[in-house]
């Protein structure tokens, strides 16, 4: 399969994912809202179904919605980069590697034609003032077509080496997408319609936390204490569990 870049499409690509991602941010810092003023500005609620749907706001949902939107700010980040860095590291063009690889053809072979010439006038009857004339220009286009022939292979190798060095740009993407995922799956069986009440997952199940709380102390944002605090707490109390 050709490696393919198509650097317009990409910048277009990086704009449309920056207006959405926007639109998701801003819905889940609505919902992040709503969390808190459920969990800190609801004094007349009591009981057992409040106090558990409290808890698990407060140490599954809120987390998740900082993972989401660490998501989809990574993924703006990312597809944003992308043609950044190929137009820094590659071209400022489209390159398709099929087509690359035929023009190195044509070229090889415009260089082999060439050299026939050339020992063809070198033991041609040719008159020596013509001769060197023809073998002059003979040489010159030679030179052309190698100068051609680097210029498509720097173009190649730094398409591959792009592709290559480009999957690096979306690891952060899939850990904090795998959190995502695990965190999602939790609220599936979060409510119990036996008891009433949610059931806040073991310390041992909410280690998808931990990834968001990484990148957010890799962000700078250790303000954000009502996540960082809860998880580091709870990743201690559950290593403590498994030193006993």
């Amino acid at each position: 399969m050709s490696v393919d870049m198509y650097l317009s499409a990409s910048q277009n690509q990086s704009s449309s994912v920056s207006q959405m991602t926007k639109q998701q941010v801003q819905s889940y810092e609505q919902l992040q809202k709503a969390i808190t003023d459920f969990s800190l500005n609801s004094p007349f609620l009591t009981g057992a179904a409040y106090e558990s749907a409290k808890t698990y706001f407060d140490q599954v949902l809120y987390p998740l919605v900082q993972g989401g939107v660490l998501l989809s700010e990574a993924v703006e980040q990312a597809v944003k980069k992308l043609p950044e860095a190929y137009l820094a590291d590659v071209d400022n063009g489209d390159l398709k590697q099929s087509e690359l690889e035929e023009k190195l053809q044509q070229v090889d072979r415009l260089i082999s034609q060439a050299e026939e010439i050339g020992g063809l006038l070198h033991s041609s009857s040719t008159p020596e003032m013509t001769k060197e004339g023809q073998l002059s220009a003979n040489t010159r286009m030679i030179g052309l077509y190698r100068t051609v022939k680097q210029e498509l292979e720097e173009k190649l190798y730094k398409l591959m080496a792009f592709n290559q060095s480009s999957a690096t740009i979306f690891t952060e993407i899939a850990a904090l997408e795998e959190a995502v995922i695990q965190g999602l799956a939790q609220t599936k069986t979060a409510f119990s319609s036996n008891t009433g009440v949610f059931n806040v997952p073991c310390k041992a199940d909410l280690a998808w936390q931990t990834v968001i709380v990484t990148k957010l102390q890799e962000r700078g944002q250790e303000k954000d204490e009502h996540l960082i605090k809860t998880v580091i707490n709870d990743k201690a109390s559950f290593e403590e569990e498994l030193a006993d």
